[in-house]
């Protein structure tokens, strides 16, 4: 193995020269391609033994050179492996560039400062600085830096995790009036290196965090972390302080309705709490497969019906957030909330017959006020392939969301292939074909359509072409050729050679149409 390694280094050796050489030059007529590269090359010279003088030296002015300097994202990546390698291999080398870069506190040091860290020592060097940054800048781009050097860090130092999160948490004390955004990103980063810890040092690590949290400030960045313990308790206990908002109220209601077992006291606090948390609960209960979660949704499409227009808006934006289980404040896996065996593919299932129900039994102004939940819905299903066979119940909806006068919404849209390959050979009419056509010819005919509404348009088109069974008429056959043309001026190649390949196929159906017509002549 030794003598491997050592063949290597010194087939290595052979081309360093040349090799850099090339790469400057590349330079001039690819940058970005070239830069990657030489950052590349430089990590793989730096691990390789022995380290020569010049291939330390070269690394180093590279570093230099590129400091703060704005980057493509790929550039930017492979420099700053670049220079987690160097602080491993050379540490005191990189520490003076950092000396010399990183005179004052600025937020561009950040990605640097963050990639230098790579054991104890360098994170109680740069540590203090990086949290001043942190606290006088947060932004989301510097929290995802820092959880990147934290989760790179305890992987090979297991026993600074909790070390690490104590001191993120006491930057939250010192940031003022973040924005919404940097509170979520925040809270997100939190409960990321929550994950990270065992449940047991979590749990004690979230009682530490409860005796800090004063403010309404730090519970919105504290929550999803408090929520990790799973400890109904607390979570009450959160619920009841006196500054709870109510985005921190309808998250703490999720995870108590997924965890509790006392139903009665469910209600108590459903009948206390001055916030709507009734979609919290209903997505609580829903998740650990409670018929109580499905029959209060239900209720709740009822209720939207009902409301008058500032409830009906509330109302509509919590109802989406139910159907949303992939957000950071809502991944079950990310949360730790309480699941059965194929969630996803249940709940879908739960909410989609429910929500058929509602829109079939609706009257005209309770439909359109439904179809406002059908974007969000259809999202749902977008991560489980699984749940593509259930679109063929779905029919009725897509009746409504394609008979829509309006501009049909791009969700709907999106979806459209995935629904008519769900559907069984006979499952479409020509009512519905008929309806899928004008539907989507007429978006490919509107101005300023985006491309990936223009290839889903297209794909609805040749899916429908081989589901058919039914001879279509001339009129439609005629409105899709003449869609598929104008898609033939798009400017991407893609879009073109699609629309080429969708418009031949709706030829062939002219000419069958033709000779049927002329045999039964």
């Amino acid at each position: 193995m030794k003598h491997s390694s050592s063949s290597r280094n010194d087939v290595l050796r052979q081309f360093e020269s040349s090799l850099f050489a090339s790469l400057d030059v590349a330079r001039e007529t690819a940058p970005n391609e070239a830069l990657t590269a030489l950052h590349s090359c430089a990590v793989v010279y730096l691990k390789s033994e022995p380290l020569s003088d010049d291939v330390l030296e070269r690394s180093i002015d590279i570093v230099k050179r590129s400091w703060n300097a704005l980057m493509e994202e790929s550039v930017r990546s492979s420099y700053l492996c670049l220079v987690t390698t160097l602080a491993e291999v050379k540490w005191e080398s990189l520490r003076d560039i950092i000396s010399e870069k990183a005179i004052t506190q600025r937020p561009q040091d950040s990605p640097m400062l963050c990639a230098a860290i790579h054991d104890e020592l360098s994170y109680m060097d740069l540590s203090t600085t990086l949290r001043s940054i942190m606290a006088d800048h947060p932004s989301r781009e510097l929290f995802d830096y820092f959880l990147e050097m934290a989760t790179r860090l305890t992987k090979k130092v297991e026993k600074m995790l909790p070390r690490i999160l104590e001191q993120y948490v006491v930057v939250a004390l010192k940031v003022k009036s973040p924005s919404e955004d940097v509170t979520g990103a925040y809270a997100e980063t939190l409960q990321s290196l929550g994950l990270l810890l065992d449940e047991d040092t979590r749990l004690e690590l979230v009682n530490k965090v409860m005796a800090l949290t004063t403010s309404s400030q730090m519970l919105d960045m504290f929550c999803l972390f408090l929520i990790q313990s799973k400890d109904v308790s607390i979570m009450e206990r959160c619920l009841k302080l006196t500054f709870c908002s109510e985005r921190s109220a309808y998250l703490l209601c999720v995870g108590i309705a997924n965890h509790s077992e006392d139903l009665e006291k469910l209600q108590t606090i459903r009948k206390e709490i001055k916030y709507n948390i009734e979609c919290a609960v209903a997505k609580g209960l829903l998740l650990r497969g409670r018929q109580e979660g499905i029959e209060m949704i239900k209720e709740l499409f009822g209720d939207l019906c009902r409301a008058d227009e500032v409830g009906r808006e509330k109302l509509c934006a919590q109802l989406c957030d139910l159907f949303d289980f992939d957000s950071a404040a809502s991944d079950p896996r990310k949360c730790l909330f309480r699941t059965t065996f194929l969630w996803r593919q249940r709940i879908f299932n739960q909410l989609g017959a429910s929500f058929v129900v509602a829109v079939s039994s609706a009257n005209e102004a309770g439909r359109d006020v439904l179809m406002q939940l059908l974007p969000a819905l259809l999202k749902s299903s977008e991560n489980s392939p699984t749940v593509h066979q259930q679109f063929d119940e779905f029919l009725p909806v897509f009746r409504v969301a394609l008979s829509n006068g309006n501009v049909i919404q791009p969700a709907v849209l999106t979806a459209l292939p995935r629904f008519i390959s769900g559907l069984p050979s006979d499952g479409v009419s020509p009512d519905d074909g008929q309806r899928i056509i004008k539907a989507v010819t007429r978006t490919l005919n509107a101005e300023s359509t985006p491309m990936n509404i223009v290839l889903a348009c297209l794909e609805s088109l040749r899916l429908l072409a081989q589901r058919v069974n039914y001879n279509i008429s001339e009129t439609d056959i005629a409105t899709v050729v003449g869609a598929t043309t104008r898609a033939l001026a798009h400017p991407k190649r893609i879009v073109r050679q699609k629309a080429a390949a969708i418009r031949n196929l709706w030829w062939v159906s002219i000419l069958r149409y033709s000779i049927l017509m002329f045999d039964n002549c």
